[in-house]
């Protein structure tokens, strides 16, 4: 009951503060001194609200790390073996698809071949029965509809696992693209900067960074000492 009350208090105290602040206009020194005032306030209540859950939090925390850890034992196993067997899928999917790709190219060649065996016979016959030469060659140069190829699955599914292939863009020479954003024939969304390297040179150089494109600017913060 204690503990709901203290929750209960500090949930009221911690809603009113949002008004308090925007009540201060900062045109002054007293009002300058009276917004640092409730600053440090708030942060003392903060501090407040973070011891009074402390324990709270670690007695959760703990809970949950030891249903995590009881979790990751029985499903690192699982996660292992089926990424084996994805592996071999994935692989096997791909060698197939390439026994298919070889028989469709031989089954099409093999068809374009007897189109023409076709068209020549046709035009030999059509030669024999006195047709001019311009005919003869119209019906050489005249394609016959062929039915195309049907190639067959060289394996069947298992019911509930497919797969699914997608395309990743994989950057093979940066200096090229980075040319290419430069010369406005791609957007300089397709080049990012890194943030996080820019600014740690930023921290460590400060106003005397030189890199091009790029330049340092200094960002004030308020910090607030809790007593």
């Amino acid at each position: 009951m204690a503990t709901e009350i203290i929750e209960v208090d500090l949930e009221r105290e911690a809603l009113s503060w949002p008004r308090h602040a925007k009540e201060i206009q900062i045109r002054d020194q007293a009002a300058y001194t009276r917004a640092g005032t409730l600053l440090v306030d708030i942060s003392a209540l903060e501090a407040q609200i973070q011891r009074h859950h402390k324990p709270i939090k670690e007695t959760a925390f703990a809970a949950h790390k030891a249903a995590v850890a009881a979790e990751k034992r029985l499903l690192d196993p699982l996660l292992e073996a089926k990424a084996i067997l994805k592996r071999g899928i994935a692989e096997w999917e791909i060698e197939q698809e390439r026994v298919r790709q070889e028989a469709e190219r031989e089954a099409r060649a093999e068809a374009a071949r007897l189109e023409q065996d076709l068209r020549l016979q046709q035009a030999v016959l059509a030669e024999e029965q006195g047709a001019t030469p311009d005919a003869v060659a119209e019906v050489l140069e005249t394609p016959i509809p062929i039915p195309a190829p049907v190639i067959t699955a060289t394996f069947e599914r298992v019911r509930g696992v497919g797969t699914q292939q997608r395309w990743k863009a994989q950057v093979v020479d940066i200096r090229a693209l980075c040319r290419a954003v430069a010369e406005g024939r791609l957007a300089e969304t397709y080049v990012e900067p890194n943030m996080a390297a820019l600014n740690s040179r930023a921290r460590a150089e400060k106003s005397a960074m030189n890199i091009p494109g790029v330049k340092a600017v200094p960002e004030t913060t308020v910090t607030v000492r809790r007593s």
